[in-house]
């Protein structure tokens, strides 16, 4: 896979986890047990380690897009 395509999935995905999520509050708003907050805690770690993994794609990209850019940059000063 491509990195654009890594960051569509990693985004598709945060938002499935996301959904998930509200879903998640909406059940333990109705039933406060334990394993309710479980889950909860559970899939909020979800959300913030599928966030990192999309931001991690992000930064790559930027940081391979800011290369490319200063290679010609670089090739020119050559000639």
């Amino acid at each position: 896979m491509s990195l654009s395509e890594n960051i569509q999935a990693a985004e598709q995905a945060l938002e499935e986890s996301r959904d998930k999520l509200l879903e998640v509050s909406k059940q333990y708003e109705e039933n406060p047990e334990p394993t309710m907050l479980e889950a909860l805690e559970t899939q909020t770690e979800d959300v913030e380690l599928k966030s990192k993994e999309l931001e991690s794609y992000r930064r790559a990209e930027k940081a391979l897009a800011v290369q490319a850019s200063a290679k010609p940059a670089a090739t020119e000063a050559v000639a």
